[in-house]
């Protein structure tokens, strides 16, 4: 009898062993990811108006010394500099430089906006002169590795089924809204401070809206499951 308790005890200690080690390896692998996180996943340009993107190595070495000038003779007269960086963003900005002289500058941030289901969203924005470019994620976590499983240019594919379709005619009243296929105006997105997506038709120099007024001002706001639009009068008219 004493040989079956001393038994039972043993597999007791080794179950609760087991079991505490899976709990800590669980917690592990459920550890919680930051920005860089994601940003290690991403493609991040070196400009927006060319086609190189940064490697591994390049992407480390930003985030180790917040500086980067790249060694590749294409790129050498960009440089890049981390200018905000917390658990939740990352903003970079960038400089093109040709004989001293700073030729154009923009905005790279990413940011950890809401989750889906437990799945993280992040949104990318790129801001150059006149133009913003957004795009909104979500990632998977798959063998604790990050894993992009979905993307959607805002405006242009609403694939995701989180974003509402927005169009011109949303900014205006009705004595000055277009026909329903009028497609001369790209609409401009945004990323605001507090996660909100800010939303604006692009009508620099456009001949158009020479006599038209933006009526609305339009953000979006995530309520759980989508972003919602919130439409508001324009407080400058």
């Amino acid at each position: 009898m004493k040989k079956i308790w001393v038994g039972i005890f043993i597999v007791m200690i080794i179950w609760v062993g087991g079991s505490h080690k899976n709990q800590i390896q669980s917690m592990n692998e459920e550890k919680e990811k930051n920005i860089t996180d994601y940003f290690m996943v991403l493609e991040i340009p070196y400009d927006p108006v060319c086609d190189g993107l940064l490697t591994q190595a390049e992407k480390e070495e930003l985030l180790a010394k917040r500086i980067l000038q790249p060694k590749d003779e294409f790129y050498s007269a960009v440089t890049l500099e981390i200018i905000e960086l917390s658990d939740e963003k990352i903003e970079i900005r960038g400089e093109v430089q040709i004989e001293g002289e700073i030729c154009s500058t923009h905005l790279y941030t990413v940011q950890l906006v809401h989750e889906k289901n437990h799945v993280p969203m992040v949104v990318e924005e790129i801001s150059f002169a006149q133009q913003n470019w957004l795009s909104l994620y979500r990632f998977e976590l798959e063998k604790n590795e990050l894993k992009i499983i979905g993307s959607s240019m805002l405006g242009e594919d609403v694939g995701l089924g989180i974003l509402p379709k927005i169009t011109v005619n949303d900014f205006l009243e009705k004595k000055d809204q277009m026909i329903s296929t009028y497609d001369g105006c790209r609409i401009l997105y945004g990323l605001n401070e507090d996660g909100t997506i800010w939303v604006e038709p692009d009508t620099w120099m456009n001949k158009d809206f020479e006599n038209k007024k933006i009526k609305y001002d339009i953000h979006l706001k995530w309520n759980g499951k989508k972003f919602k639009m919130i439409k508001k009068e324009n407080k400058d008219l």
